[in-house]
């Protein structure tokens, strides 16, 4: 006489689940010479490994305020402020620091065309470890509203929610910024025949 024995096993997938918010606010006075926009965002990961214990969760809230102060038609400072709480949870145990970012860049206009800055970078964790960027870079505009320039960093460090548009890690580093405003998009209107 044959037995024959099902098993049958019951297997919970892996899932992962992300937020991202953002809220901007900007103060921009038409005869001011300064502009002021604050950030806030939040951002949550969750990841099941489809186990009892394995849900990790990340949590974190970053605030920004910016201001750029053009001084004359040649000099301008743009500052930043920046602290991101963190709350994690790995393996069912909580987690938590601050992190504060201060940034500041001076930039001088040679001509129409040309400029240069320097700049400066800290980022302090909650065990007062500190990590700093600086260096300097050249700007050119090639054409009108668009800006390029090539910068390097002496010192560097990277941050993945404040580094993206700041540059800071350790070396060279190229930028590139396209103005779009109603007159652009409708030189390019005309171009295509829309």
């Amino acid at each position: 006489m044959a037995a024959w024995t099902s098993i049958s096993r019951l297997q919970t997938l892996a899932t992962n689940k992300n937020f991202d918010a953002t809220l901007d606010f900007a103060i921009r006075p038409r005869k001011q010479p300064f502009a002021l926009l604050l950030q806030t965002r939040w951002v949550q990961d969750t990841n099941s490994t489809g186990e009892s214990k394995g849900i990790d969760q990340s949590k974190r809230i970053i605030n920004n305020a910016h201001l750029n102060w053009k001084f004359n038609g040649q000099n301008q400072l743009a500052t930043q402020y920046g602290i991101k709480r963190i709350l994690d949870q790995y393996s069912q145990q909580d987690y938590s620091s601050t992190v504060h970012y201060l940034a500041g860049e001076w930039r001088h206009q040679i001509n129409e065309r040309w400029d240069f800055g320097v700049h400066g970078r800290e980022l302090i964790n909650t065990g007062e470890q500190q990590q700093n960027s600086y260096g300097f870079s050249v700007g050119l505009r090639p054409v009108k509203n668009l800006w390029t320039s090539i910068g390097f960093n002496f010192e560097g460090f990277v941050d993945n929610d404040f580094s993206a548009a700041n540059y800071t890690a350790q070396g060279i580093y190229l930028k590139l910024r396209f103005k779009a405003d109603q007159d652009t998009l409708s030189s390019l209107r005309q171009a295509f025949n829309w």
